[in-house]
This record gives C-alpha cells, structure tokens and sequence, in this order.
C-alpha cells in the first residue's frame, strides 16, 4: 500500500509515485570509443490520474565520439524499460547522432508495474558508427512518493482533525451544495465539477481516505 492520498484545496494535487531512471553512462565496447550522458527517464503513479499506470517520458541526451576523438555521426543511443526483467512494450527510444555526434530523443511512454510490486529497470544499447557497441545493460530504477508520506501524515492527523468536522457540518447545513459548483459530501470530502474526468476528487479528502 502506498499511503493515503492527501488533496488541498488549494491544487488538488495528490500523492504520486514518481519512478525514475537516473542518466547512465556506458562502458564501450572499444576503448577509444567514448559517449557522455546516456538514457533516463520519469514517470508518475496515481489511481485515479493514470490508474496506477506509469506514466512519462523516455530520453537520450549524449555526445558521441570515435576512437580518434572526432564526432561520430553514424552513432546511436537505445533506451527501454525493462519490468520483471521483462522489455515493456512501445517503450523503446531509438535515437541517432546528429553531425556533431550529439543525440537528442524522447518519447512519451507507459507501463504497468502492478503498483509498484514488480522491479522495472531502465536498459541502455550505445552504438558506434564502426559497428563497435556496448550491449544493452540495465540498472533498477528508483521509486519517490510525491508529496512524502511524513507530509500526508502530518495532515491526516493534524490538519484534518480540525478542518474535517466544520466540513462536515457545512455539508449537512446546505445539503451537500454551496452555489451549484462546490460539493460537500457527508463525510466531508469536498469535491468540484470534473467534466474531463482527470481524476481531480476529492479535492479535500477526509477520513476515510483513499488509498493507492
């Protein structure tokens, strides 16, 4: 379980699992071949924003030079997400060198890591223009809740004990309904319209909380 969900009023922002790939760098396969920077990449959990799936982007960012220490034109940086030692599929970045051997790519990408129960890991395959390569190799990606668990707890258990019963109260004195727009339910969650259905509510949730 990965703690209650805290939303403000202020943002609506709930918590989120962000995973992430730090930027790796290889070995090559040729020791006068060399690239600096490589793949990483960021995606983010929410039950109801992305229904537990991670979400994000996929990128290279490199230089890339030959033995003679010269801009390799004809190289290339391969990126993918590996979940359960398992290639998650459409989430593979095939990126080419420009003149300047720079390389520059991303694309948008989702998997499913069945909520953060399997491993993903980030793969990287650095190609040289003189057919040398370094093979696809791959390093456990990191996982951060956004906002902390220490922040939801101090609002779930200083901020709500306080704000939750007057909310309470104004849903029963108007019903559930101030102005047609804002909407208190009977155990205080607050919600607003969602016509595009992002997953916005409760904009304010009070015990019992939702869990992801």
């Amino acid at each position: 379980m990965r703690g209650t969900v805290k939303k403000t009023l202020l943002g609506g922002v709930a918590a989120a699992v962000l995973v992430m790939g730090l930027p790796m760098t290889s070995a090559s396969a040729d020791p006068g071949d060399t690239i600096t920077g490589g793949c990483h990449f960021h995606t983010d959990a929410q039950q109801q924003a992305t229904q537990n799936q991670n979400t994000g982007v996929i990128e290279a960012s490199a230089v890339m030079r030959t033995s003679a220490g010269l801009p390799d034109a004809g190289a290339w940086v391969h990126c993918k997400i590996q979940v359960n030692g398992v290639d998650a599929p459409d989430t593979q970045l095939d990126a080419p060198a420009n003149a300047a051997g720079i390389v520059q790519g991303q694309k948008p990408i989702s998997f499913d890591d069945q909520n953060g129960t399997l491993p993903s890991a980030l793969c990287e395959k650095d190609d040289w223009g003189d057919t040398d390569t370094s093979g696809w190799y791959c390093r456990a990606s990191i996982e951060i809740q956004v906002p902390p668990q220490e922040v939801i707890d101090l609002l779930n258990n200083t901020v709500d004990p306080i704000v939750c019963p007057v909310l309470k109260t104004i849903g029963q004195q108007t019903g559930g309904n101030i102005a047609g727009v804002i909407t208190i339910g009977p155990d205080g969650d607050v919600s607003i319209p969602d016509p595009l259905n992002l997953g916005i509510n409760p904009v304010y949730d009070c015990p019992p909380y939702v869990v992801i």
